[in-house]
Formats: C-alpha cells, sequence, structure tokens
C-alpha cells in the first residue's frame, strides 16, 4: 500500500463542524421564534419564508410559491400600495434604518390577519445597489382588535358626554386631571384642554382644598363607596362657583 498525505485538513473539518453547529443553532432558534422569517433576492426574486410564515396565516408549508408575487397576492388591496412604498423607501437609499409596516395579509380560512413586517437591506453590491432585502412578520392581529375596540368605545364614549350638562372628570390618585368633559368651559368658563394634566386641588378655594382632599384620600381604602362633597371651584373670571360633585 501506498499512502500519500496531501495536507493536514483539520482546520478544515473544524470550520466545517462550526458552520453545522452554528445552522442547527439558527434552525432551532427560527423554529422557536413566533415571529416569521424571510429573505428576498432583489435580482433574482428568490425568496425564503421560514415555515411560520405559512404557519401564521394557516397555510401548509410552501402551499404557493415563495416570491414577492405571493406576498402581493395575499396583502389585501389597502394596503399594498402604502406597504410597497414603504419598502421602496428602505431600498432607495444607499443607507437605510429599515422599515416597520403594519399591514393585511389573507389567512387560509378567508379572513384578514394584522401583520407588521419589518425589513431592511442586509447586502449591497459595490455601488450600494441592494442585494438582499431581510426581515421578520409578527401576527398582531389581536393587538390591533383592541385597539380598535378601545377606539371604538372612546368614540361612544366621547359621543355620550357631549350632551352631559354636569362636568365629568376623571382624577388620577393625587388629583390630577386627566379627562374633562366639554361642559367644563360652559361652567366654570375654562376650556377642557386648559385642565387636562393639571391638579383639581389647585383650583379648589383654599379654604375648602384641604377637606377634599381628606375625603378623596378616604374613597381609596373603600372600594365602591360613592360620596357627595360640596365646595368652591374658581372661576375661569377668577370669582368661587359652589359645586357639588359626586
Amino acid at each position: 500500500y501506498t499512502t500519500l498525505f496531501r495536507s493536514d485538513i483539520s482546520d478544515r473539518k473544524r470550520a466545517e463542524q462550526a458552520l453545522k453547529s452554528n445552522e442547527r443553532r439558527l434552525a432551532f432558534a427560527i423554529s422557536a421564534t413566533a415571529d416569521a422569517i424571510w429573505e428576498r433576492n432583489l435580482q433574482t426574486d428568490e425568496t425564503y419564508y421560514s415555515p411560520r410564515w405559512y404557519e401564521m396565516l394557516g397555510y401548509q408549508d410552501r402551499q404557493f410559491p415563495m416570491n414577492h408575487h405571493s406576498w402581493k397576492v395575499l396583502c389585501h388591496p389597502d394596503d399594498l400600495r402604502p406597504t410597497l412604498d414603504c419598502i421602496q423607501a428602505t431600498l432607495g437609499g444607499p443607507q437605510s434604518s429599515g422599515y416597520e409596516a403594519e399591514y393585511r395579509m389573507r389567512a387560509a380560512d378567508g379572513s384578514w390577519l394584522w401583520i407588521l413586517g419589518r425589513g431592511n437591506v442586509v447586502e449591497r453590491d459595490s455601488e450600494g445597489r441592494p442585494l438582499i432585502l431581510s426581515g421578520t412578520n409578527t401576527n398582531v392581529t389581536e393587538r390591533k382588535r383592541a385597539e380598535e375596540a378601545l377606539a371604538e368605545n372612546e368614540h361612544r364614549f366621547r359621543l355620550m358626554i357631549q350632551n352631559f350638562n354636569d362636568v365629568l372628570l376623571i382624577l388620577e390618585a393625587e388629583g390630577t386631571e386627566r379627562f374633562v368633559s366639554p361642559a367644563c368651559e360652559r361652567i366654570m368658563g375654562f376650556p377642557s384642554r386648559d385642565l387636562v394634566g393639571k391638579n383639581i386641588y389647585s383650583f379648589i378655594h383654599p379654604d375648602d382644598a384641604a377637606r377634599v382632599q381628606a375625603i378623596m384620600s378616604s374613597l381609596l381604602s373603600s372600594k365602591g363607596r360613592t360620596i357627595v362633597i360640596e365646595f368652591r371651584h374658581i372661576h375661569r373670571d377668577g370669582s368661587y362657583l359652589w359645586m357639588e360633585a359626586s
């Protein structure tokens, strides 16, 4: 037998093992995250979506082609152009901090899911032209629904209090006014915006302020209790009005 030892390949083998180890770690990380990971070659339109992308929308893995056209078909028509403009702004400049956009995508069951998409150019050629765009997608449907419900409730609340004859206040524990209804201007002379963020006790007559504050403080330790209290509140013209508050 004749054996020829060409070279010591220990370093190469170690590098290969390290690469495989890193690939395993990356695969574990991708499978563990709730976000979908994607990468798009801007020259060939070759695109990679992690399995989470299909799972998020309720599709089978690789049920539709991995390309930008598939994404555009699934994107809600009202959200498509604004999102494309957002992406294009990222591609347009040589330096970019990336983009962040929220848009709806068609799920397998026909519903629309809200997606938070983030992306940035991760590779450019020698002249600064973008080559690779990479990013993540997150399902934010529940958050959007909660925001929409909150906005609707706030709208209804504001419509309801428009016709209140009395002043409605929302106070923090120490007396900071966080909401003041429009009737405030009619009764006290102050536009609501002039009182929001101010402390109510600074508008109460000095002879009444300590007493009112003590009674209000007692409410913090008496869940569900309602009180009726009388005090003098300053009017915008400098006079004081006797107020009854519950």
